[in-house]
């Protein structure tokens, strides 16, 4: 995964972890559809195929979103890793916006949305968030 979050070395505003979130994340959603082989023909089979691994890398990003918890499952996959790893140093200090955010776009991405969810929809949560807003304390 590219890098060209910011890197969380100062305090960064809430805003600016709460982008990074969202890039991260959809940047590894669409990591997972561009690299994911599926072996069947049939279209209606890979979309069910696909949707459950994106369910799957959901929930492990929920988790740990919500809770700082790394499943064993996720542990094992190397790409989901390296997700977790850009995710962490964002969601430090606590802060509600992030505590509420973070997994409820996770959620939209990789469960409700997994496969209809794009660049443009993604903006459009950030902006309708109100991460924007100076409440950055």
């Amino acid at each position: 995964m590219s890098e060209p979050y910011h890197h969380i070395d100062t305090p960064v505003k809430v805003s600016d972890r709460l982008q990074n979130i969202l890039d991260i994340l959809k940047d590894y959603h669409q990591k997972v559809i561009q690299t994911k082989t599926l072996p069947s023909q049939d279209p209606h089979n890979t979309l069910t195929q696909l949707k459950g691994i994106l369910a799957e890398k959901g929930d492990a990003l929920e988790e740990f979103l919500r809770w700082r918890v790394t499943t064993p499952e996720a542990k094992q996959d190397s790409e989901l890793m390296a997700c977790i790893q850009l995710l962490s140093p964002n969601l430090d200090p606590l802060h509600p916006k992030v505590a509420v955010l973070a997994p409820r776009w996770c959620h939209l991405m990789f469960k409700d949305y997994a496969l209809s969810i794009d660049p443009t929809h993604m903006m459009r949560l950030y902006e309708n968030s109100g991460a924007d807003s100076d409440d950055d304390s």
